[in-house]
C-alpha cells in the first residue's frame, strides 16, 4: 500500500558544486493514508523521485523546507525534521533522527541516531 503520492506542484532547487551552480526539479510529498504521527493529507517535504522516500515504513520528511534529491534516500522509520538537505546518494534509514541538517555524498545513516544542525 502506497503512503504518500508525489503532488503535481513543482519547485527548483539550486545548489552550488565544483563544476557551478545546478539546478534540480523537486515535488512535494503528500500523504496518502496515516501513519505514525502523519495524517493523510498531510504535505512533507520535497523529492526529485519517488525512490528518495520509502514507501515502507514510517519514515517521512516532516518539514515543508526540506529536499532530498541526487539519489539520496530515506527509509525504515527515519524522520527528517526541521530544513534538511539530503542529497547525492546519502542514505538515512533505521530510526534516525534528522534535524535541520545537511546530510550529502554517499553517507550512510542508521540506527537509533540524531543529529541536529549539522
Amino acid at each position: 500500500m502506497r503512503k504518500y503520492r508525489l503532488s503535481e506542484q513543482t519547485r527548483q532547487y539550486c545548489y552550488q558544486e565544483e563544476a557551478g551552480k545546478q539546478s534540480v526539479t523537486l515535488r512535494q510529498i503528500v500523504a496518502l493514508i496515516d501513519f505514525a504521527d502523519v495524517k493523510a493529507g498531510s504535505e512533507g517535504g520535497w523529492v526529485d523521485a519517488e525512490s528518495a522516500l520509502s514507501q515502507q515504513g514510517e519514515c517521512w520528511i516532516y518539514d515543508a523546507n526540506s529536499v532530498v534529491f541526487a539519489g539520496a534516500s530515506i527509509r525504515d522509520d527515519a524522520r527528517l525534521t526541521g530544513p534538511c538537505v539530503v542529497s547525492h546518494e546519502a542514505a538515512i534509514g533505521g530510526r534516525a533522527c534528522i534535524h535541520a541538517s545537511h546530510i550529502s555524498h554517499h553517507a550512510q545513516i542508521s540506527d537509533n541516531v540524531t543529529i541536529n544542525h549539522s
